[in-house]
């Protein structure tokens, strides 16, 4: 609950670094552009350049977050909208401090992320959902209900 375990000798000892405060739960980090981005419970979002030292910032009408990945040039969250309209949202930010969001309309949350090809893949909800550029999203009709999803040797598995 809202801690790091950072090792810095390939896995062998680790330390433990505080990261939010309280007990909001981190859900999912990712690295990219010469930092740590975290995201979890209550739509925050956390950075750090070492692992140890920590700054927040709320990602707007994130409620919460459960994936993050970076995909060379920017992070992209993934989670579930903050109003009380069940309502997924996907969130992007090139240096994890200042995040714009997009509600995805037909879904209910989006809980996995995955990027290829100059596509991105969301899946939650029982729905699959694909994005050219993180902006504007399509419900895959007929897609199977998946719970993971990744990217590799050329297409995409869930």
């Amino acid at each position: 609950w809202g801690g790091a375990a950072v090792s810095e000798d390939h896995g062998v000892t680790w330390s433990y670094a505080e990261v939010t405060a309280g007990n909001l739960g981190l859900e999912a980090v990712a690295f990219g552009g010469g930092r740590w981005v975290a995201v979890g419970s209550g739509g925050w979002a956390y950075r750090s350049t070492d692992g140890f030292s920590w700054n927040s910032v709320q990602v707007p009408d994130a409620f919460f977050l459960g994936n993050l990945i970076h995909d060379g040039t920017r992070f992209v969250a993934a989670g579930q909208y903050r109003n009380t309209v069940q309502r997924g949202i996907v969130s992007r930010s090139t240096d994890g401090a200042s995040w714009t969001t997009v509600q995805i309309d037909g879904t209910s949350r989006i809980d996995e992320l995955a990027y290829g090809n100059g596509v991105y893949v969301g899946a939650g909800g029982l729905l699959v959902t694909v994005s050219p550029d993180v902006t504007n999203w399509t419900v895959v009709n007929g897609a199977p209900p998946l719970t993971k999803i990744a990217f590799g040797g050329g297409r995409f598995l869930g």
